[in-house]
């Protein structure tokens, strides 16, 4: 055969293979979001083995899941060309995870949402479920008021229904470390004093009468 006849067929070839695809978009499925995770051996009331799992990505090798533990910033990764790897955490807990999904043709990598969850320890007793924010909006650009002052305002449940009081975190750092003082008595709310054109965080740790809690993600606004 002509050489250039066989040459044009070889461009032809590689002008028309596909470019390798990214790994496609990764869905959680357990442990659910924002809620206790009941599942999975317990031993002695401390630990629990959590079976993760998540759908099947597109165009994918491996996954790696990243657990983080609210409260000390502990990070657990695990990596696995499955859909599900179990790992023990500590009951009692909050933590949020998601997965990473790959491939070995592309550099592109494919990340999930966080998702938040508590680890139930054995006992009946439940973990209060994460605080959110009332206001100001997480993201949110806001004014303060005649006094130089912002109003901070959450909601929590537990289904036990026994909380029994808040720590709230308020700083102009990430993650904040300042403790606010919420005075005596159950209260959703505080004011606290702001200046202008600052980034602020802030995070709830919500308590119960069994001594359970949980920790809510760090929010943030900004004030004019």
């Amino acid at each position: 055969m002509n050489k250039i006849v066989v040459l044009l067929l070889i461009l032809v070839g590689v002008s028309c293979s596909k470019p390798p695809s990214p790994p496609g978009p990764v869905s959680l499925v357990y442990p659910s979001k924002n809620l206790e995770c009941t599942e999975g051996t317990v031993v002695a009331d401390k630990t629990r083995a959590i079976n993760f799992q998540w759908a099947t990505a597109t165009h994918t090798d491996q996954y790696r899941l990243s657990v983080v533990d609210l409260e000390s910033g502990l990070r657990y990764s695990r990596t696995t060309s499955s859909t599900a790897i179990e790992i023990t955490l500590d009951t009692r807990k909050a933590y949020s995870w998601n997965v990473t999904a790959s491939n070995q043709e592309v550099i592109e990598t494919s990340v999930s949402e966080d998702w938040y969850f508590y680890v139930a320890g054995a006992s009946l007793s439940h973990i209060p479920y994460q605080a959110y924010p009332i206001a100001p909006v997480p993201g949110s650009f806001i004014d303060a008021n005649e006094n130089n002052q912002v109003y901070l305002q959450w909601i929590a449940a537990d289904s036990d229904n026994d909380i029994s009081g808040f720590e709230v975190y308020f700083d102009t750092q990430n993650p904040p470390v300042t403790l606010l003082d919420l005075g005596s008595g159950f209260t959703t709310n505080t004011f606290v004093d702001v200046s202008s054109n600052t980034r602020y965080y802030w995070k709830i740790k919500v308590i119960d009468q069994q001594g359970n809690s949980s920790l809510s993600p760090v929010f943030d606004f900004k004030v004019n």
